[in-house]
């Protein structure tokens, strides 16, 4: 599943081409397996310019003229593929930009689509019931997640409604890293723990232990 670093890198390199260009059409292909709300209006997107991109967790969201969002979130097995021209393709979405570079823009398999008037994102249910998002969050968000979360530590990082943007894999990787065990009790931990972060490119969180019981660490091959 694309998680935070992906989306975050997705949206950059959205970003940096298109935003500025104008939609010159937007072809959905409807199925059951995908929840889509607004999808009727999409049309009303086309002639419209990308005026900028934003990520909401594992949400992926493009903004247009006259107050439209567009909201995508992939899923499982979801994926985004910007092309050059016009390649063979059945994609999900397809939002083609005009302009000399002729891009395009395909959404295979994502899971959920909405559009959306930009100044009701923050209230949309999906979004509205995030917690603080990973790649911003402060310390003390961080200790309040830590001390509103119950079982497992990992919990922590799959709760979206503690900290939004992390799943299953990026949270093994964290533990990992900070050498505390995934099924650790989150009460068995000395201290809510702290929250780093390293740039390599983009910023990434870390959890770093501070004084989980030595039975609680994971070993190192």
């Amino acid at each position: 599943m694309p998680e935070l670093p992906e989306i975050e890198v997705t949206r950059r390199t959205i970003h940096e081409r298109l935003v500025g260009l104008r939609l010159e059409s937007v072809t959905l292909k409807r199925t059951g397996k995908t929840e889509m709300e607004g999808a009727e209006w999409l049309p009303l997107l086309e002639g419209k310019r990308l005026v900028d991109t934003a990520r909401r967790g594992k949400m992926l969201v493009l903004h247009f003229e006259d107050g439209l969002s567009l909201v995508i979130h992939l899923m499982l097995i979801g994926r985004v593929a910007l092309y050059r021209g016009t390649k063979s393709s059945n994609p999900l979405l397809h939002l083609r930009f005009e302009g000399e570079q002729n891009l395009e823009v395909r959404f295979v398999a994502a899971r959920s689509i909405a559009l959306l008037p930009s100044d009701h994102l923050e209230a949309y249910p999906p979004i509205a019931k995030h917690g603080p998002d990973a790649l911003t969050m402060s310390l003390d968000q961080f200790r309040d997640a830590v001390r509103r979360s119950r079982g497992p530590v990992k919990n922590v990082f799959m709760d979206q409604t503690l900290v939004a943007g992390i799943g299953n894999a990026y949270a093994d990787e964290i533990l990992y890293e900070a050498r505390v065990h995934p099924l650790a009790p989150v009460a068995s931990l000395s201290g809510a723990g702290r929250l780093a972060e390293r740039r390599e490119g983009s910023r990434a969180p870390r959890l770093y232990r501070t004084g989980a019981p030595a039975r609680h660490r994971p070993r190192r091959r």
